[in-house]
């Protein structure tokens, strides 16, 4: 696990497609690896998801930005379905996202609502109409998620996080 972390975080630490995308878009400062490791740390903790989900989830989350951001290709140990998941959880943008994300299946949108759930603690950075658009977003994964896998930690907070914006 700490190899994986210490990956993560040197690629988007040292391969950047640019400077700025080692860090947070929300304040420029904090670095991006604090996302990944959020998100990757907070499945872990879920506990009604069986044990093998939140340790695939765990590897998906720490590298679903990796294809995006950074100029790293995935590590040559993580599993082929690692390699296919987070390659799922990889989109040209928001409007192709938005627009393709409900096909991808429900693990896609279980580790996306993590991701999702995640940015919206930065939500008070945003312009009002992004944070809207956010917000109605991540309430329409966290539906879909609660049909396949019920009441979550994770669609309890993003529902919470949402409450005032929506």
């Amino acid at each position: 696990m700490a190899d994986l972390i210490m990956f993560a975080f040197l690629a988007h630490g040292n391969q950047s497609r640019t400077p700025e995308k080692a860090f947070r878009k929300m304040d420029g400062k904090t670095p991006y690896s604090a996302h990944l490791l959020w998100c990757a740390t907070t499945i872990l903790a879920e506990p009604t998801l069986p044990e093998e989900l939140r340790e695939l989830g765990f590897q998906v989350l720490l590298f679903h930005d990796l294809l995006e951001d950074t100029f790293a290709e995935l590590p040559s140990d993580v599993s082929a379905e690692v390699v296919e998941l987070v390659k799922g959880m990889t989109f040209k943008d928001t409007e192709d996202e938005q627009a393709n994300l409900w096909s991808r299946g429900d693990r896609i949108l279980l580790f996306k609502l993590y991701d999702k759930t995640h940015n919206l603690m930065d939500r008070h950075l945003l312009p009002e109409d992004k944070r809207l658009r956010n917000a109605t977003h991540a309430l329409r994964i966290a539906t879909e998620v609660e049909k396949t896998y019920a009441s979550l930690n994770i669609t309890r907070l993003c529902r919470t996080l949402c409450a005032d914006i929506a």
